[in-house]
């Protein structure tokens, strides 16, 4: 950008590095199944859906899970 009248100034705008984070209340949904395997052994798959809102862009994210339940 140059300011003219001749004095050869000329504005740089150097690159930033800005991270906003918003934190805000959203619902959160999970499901949980056992499945017996043994008697003392289950494998417990997962899913959560949690509403995110970033930057006036919205949605849900998904996250699978999976685990193992051992009982005594």
């Amino acid at each position: 950008m140059d300011f003219g009248g001749g004095s050869g100034f000329r504005f740089i705008a150097l690159p930033t590095n800005e991270t906003w984070v918003n934190y805000s209340a959203a619902p959160a949904v999970g499901l949980d199944v056992r499945v017996s395997m043994t008697n003392s052994v289950k494998l417990v798959p997962g899913l959560r859906m949690l509403a995110i809102d970033d930057s006036g862009r919205t949605g849900w994210l998904v996250r699978p899970s999976v685990g193992l339940q051992w009982a005594f």
